[in-house]
This record gives structure tokens, C-alpha cells and sequence, in this order.
């Protein structure tokens, strides 16, 4: 073996040391993203949506929404969905037909959370347009999973006059995002 070849396998072997602890590193990164869980709620003119983080209930008091995080409801974000220009909160969620809609400039708009896994979350959300509104709030709770993705959003019938809560756990696929049940979803209710 000459000494060129000598040295070239020298820097090699020198060179995948010094990567090794940034690959580490960026192992290190990958799994903590997996542990933690997130969530993509959906507000857009007419609708009102908070997220309770760590509760499995809600607190409201008369104009306030007491410990939550707004997802929908501000005039700034009125006037923006009615323009068609709302800014929508990225957090890395994996994209879905209703996020690639909201991207592209639609009236409905987005705002993803960090969560915390195996922590109840509750999802508060109203809508009232003109004279007709849903009765009261509608709201549900359930524990993220950790490493899991979820997104929620407010449907609402107007032609039915019905408005149902909808959040699904989103699945990543090769062909796309595919959005699956929630077992543990259920009902929740004001705090004590």
C-alpha cells in the first residue's frame, strides 16, 4: 500500500469519527420530536376554538376563555379568513387535504400545538353566524399519544343546522396523510 492510499483511508476512518457525535446528536433530536405529540386545530369566520392543555375540562368566565390557548375567535383573524389571507401556525404536522386547503389561501385557517403525551387536552369551540349559532359550546377531550399527530376542526351543517366536533389522529403514508378514529375521545365539561 503507498502512502496515498494510506492517508486517504486515514482521513476516511478520521472524518466518520468526527461525524459520529453530530449523527448522535441528530438522533438524539429525532427521538425527542417522536416523544412529544401535536395537534392542528382549524377556526375560520363564525367559529370560535380554544385548546386547554393538560385538562380533561374547561374554565370560562364572562368575555375570557381562563387557561386556554386561542385557535380561533380574534377579529384580526375574522377580518384575515375573510380576506383569504389568515396565517396559519406551523408546527411540522404532516399535511392533509384540509391543511394543503388552508395553505392555498382559503377562508379557513390553522394553528398547530405542541402537547403534551399521556396529558389530557380539551378542545373548546363555538360558531354562530347571523342568526343562528350551535347551543352553547361543543367541546371534547382525550389523551395524545406519544409521537402522534392530530387535527381537529368544527364542522358545521348549515343546511342541517348541526355542528359536530371532529378530531382524528393523522397517519403518515407514502401515498399521503391519513386521518383514523380517536378511541378515547369523549365528551368534556366545564371544570369544578
Amino acid at each position: 500500500m503507498d502512502i496515498r492510499a494510506t492517508l486517504a483511508v486515514c482521513l476516511v476512518v478520521l472524518y466518520g469519527a468526527a461525524m459520529t457525535p453530530a449523527a448522535a446528536a441528530d438522533e438524539v433530536n429525532a427521538s425527542e420530536q417522536v416523544a412529544g405529540s401535536r395537534i392542528r386545530l382549524f377556526g375560520k369566520n363564525g367559529t370560535g376554538m380554544w385548546l386547554y392543555k393538560d385538562k380533561a375540562c374547561y374554565k370560562t368566565s364572562f368575555f375570557k376563555k381562563v387557561g386556554a390557548e386561542t385557535v380561533s375567535g380574534s377579529i384580526g383573524q375574522a377580518i384575515s379568513s375573510a380576506r383569504g389571507k389568515a396565517n396559519n401556525g406551523k408546527q411540522g404536522i404532516p399535511e392533509t387535504k384540509d391543511s394543503k386547503d388552508a395553505d392555498s389561501g382559503g377562508y379557513q385557517y390553522y394553528n398547530e400545538f405542541d402537547v403534551n403525551p399521556d396529558k389530557p387536552i380539551t378542545i373548546l369551540s363555538s360558531f354562530g353566524i347571523g342568526s343562528w349559532s350551535c347551543e352553547g359550546y361543543i367541546a371534547a377531550t382525550f389523551t395524545p399519544k406519544a409521537g402522534k399527530d392530530y387535527e381537529g376542526r368544527l364542522d358545521v351543517n348549515l343546511t342541517t343546522k348541526q355542528c359536530h366536533l371532529i378530531v382524528k389522529e393523522i397517519q403518515p403514508t407514502p401515498e399521503g396523510a391519513v386521518l383514523n378514529p380517536i378511541d378515547d375521545l369523549q365528551p368534556a365539561f366545564k371544570c369544578d
